[in-house]
């Protein structure tokens, strides 16, 4: 797509994405580091994931092989 319009058929998508972050919480820094305070995998996931649900999205993550020797990580948001 090279017009910056977005298509018709991802206007349900990009509602869905609004509707998202306007329900969403603020994510609580609850696990501590070095450096500071920070939001871990399972504060981060256990607050979007009811919110992703309520919107008709789901989000995916698959290992990948890579060129390299460990695989990358894929994460992919669904409608």
């Amino acid at each position: 797509m090279t017009s910056s319009e977005p298509s018709s058929l991802s206007q349900p998508l990009i509602e869905a994405l609004v509707n998202f972050h306007k329900t969403v919480p603020t994510i609580s820094k609850t696990a501590n580091a070095q450096y500071g305070k920070f939001a871990d995998l399972e504060t981060v996931l256990s607050t979007v994931t009811p919110h992703l649900i309520e919107n008709g999205l789901v989000m995916t993550q698959l290992f990948e092989p890579s060129e390299g020797v460990d695989p990358i990580l894929v994460t992919k948001l669904l409608h």
